[in-house]
C-alpha cells in the first residue's frame, strides 16, 4: 500500500511539473509569444508579438509584430508565421509616436534617442517635428510616410505571408521572409522545425 501512494505522489509531482513546464508562450532564452487574446488582457493592444525579456511581462524589446499565426520552437531557434496587419501596424505606430511626442513636451524639451518598433533609432524632437500639432489625418499622412520609406515594412506588407527565424544563441532575427527564401535558410542552417 505504501508503494502505490508513492508511486501516485511521485506521479503527481512529475506531471504537475510537465504541465507547469509546457507553457507554449516561453521559447527559451528570455523569448516569449504573447498570443492576441493574452495582449488584449493583459494592455497591449497591437496584437500578438514574439519579444526577448528579462521580465515575462515586460514588452520592451519586441522581435516580430502582428498578427502571428504560427510559432515553433526548439532549444535554438524559433520559426515564426505572420500575416502582417496594417491597420494595427498604423495604430501602433501612431500612438508610440503621440506618446513619446507627450514625454518629450512633458520633459522640458530634454531630448533623447529613444527606439520605436523596427525602426531605426530616433531624437525626440524629430519625433516631435514629424508630428507637431498636426491633425489626425495628417498624423496619419505622416506615418503611412514613416511605413513607406522603412525597408522593413515595406517588405514586411508587401506579402500576404511572412516567415520569420530567429535564432536564440546568436539573437539575430531573419525575416520578413518569403516562403522560398525561409526554406533555403532553414536548409542552410539545418533548421528542422515545420509548421
Amino acid at each position: 500500500m505504501k508503494t502505490i501512494r508513492t508511486t501516485a505522489f511521485a506521479f503527481l509531482l512529475l506531471s504537475s511539473s510537465f504541465f507547469s513546464s509546457c507553457d507554449e508562450r516561453e521559447l527559451g532564452n528570455n523569448y516569449y509569444y504573447l498570443p492576441d487574446d493574452e495582449a488584449y488582457d493583459t494592455g497591449f493592444p497591437d496584437g500578438s508579438i514574439i519579444y526577448k525579456s528579462e521580465d515575462k511581462n515586460s514588452f520592451a524589446d519586441i522581435k516580430i509584430i502582428a498578427d502571428i499565426s504560427e510559432v515553433k520552437h526548439d532549444n535554438r531557434y524559433i520559426i515564426v508565421l505572420q500575416q502582417p496587419n496594417k491597420a494595427k501596424l498604423k495604430k501602433s505606430l501612431k500612438e508610440q509616436f503621440l506618446l513619446w511626442k507627450e514625454y518629450y513636451l512633458k520633459s522640458n524639451r530634454n531630448d533623447s534617442i529613444v527606439q520605436i518598433a523596427n525602426l531605426d533609432k530616433i531624437q525626440l524632437n524629430k519625433i516631435n517635428d514629424i508630428i507637431g500639432d498636426r491633425t489626425p489625418p495628417s498624423i496619419n499622412k505622416a506615418i503611412d510616410s514613416i511605413i513607406a520609406c522603412s525597408p522593413y515594412y515595406s517588405k514586411m506588407l508587401k506579402n500576404n505571408s511572412n516567415y520569420y527565424i530567429i535564432d536564440k544563441r546568436a539573437d539575430a532575427t531573419f525575416g520578413p521572409l518569403s516562403e522560398n527564401e525561409f526554406n533555403t535558410t532553414k536548409l542552410k542552417n539545418n533548421i528542422s522545425l515545420v509548421f
